[in-house]
């Protein structure tokens, strides 16, 4: 009769300690459904404000990527403009460059001229 008493006593001290963990916390030892519950919502909580975070610093890098993009195209711009300032002053050199020729050809051109009509 011992043996069944301690059995009886055995397993109702096993589902005590069983239930305790689904129920009101009998033993402080283990977890209670509202413990974890109250940790899961914890842990939401900080994943949430993480997953925001990340959005707000996504936001930010997709920002600065559209500010870099329209950089890289002004500064394309600004590459073909000094291209073709170049263009033009390698146009004016070379005129430049012609220049006190032709004019001394017209300055000899007016001179012989005005000798062969006679330096009137």
């Amino acid at each position: 009769m011992k043996g069944l008493l301690a059995i009886a006593l055995s397993a109702v001290l096993l589902l005590l300690l069983l239930s305790s963990c689904a129920t009101t916390g009998f033993l402080g030892f283990l977890a209670t459904t509202k413990y974890v519950d109250g940790r899961l919502e914890q842990s939401a909580a900080a994943a949430g404000a993480r997953l925001d975070q990340t959005r707000q610093e996504l936001a930010g890098v997709t920002a600065d990527m559209e500010r870099f993009k329209q950089q890289a195209a002004r500064i394309e711009t600004l590459g073909e403009e000094v291209e073709r300032a170049q263009a033009l002053v390698r146009e004016l050199e070379s005129r430049l460059g012609e220049l006190p020729a032709e004019t001394l050809r017209r300055l000899a051109g007016l001179i012989q001229e005005y000798l062969d009509s006679g330096g009137d």
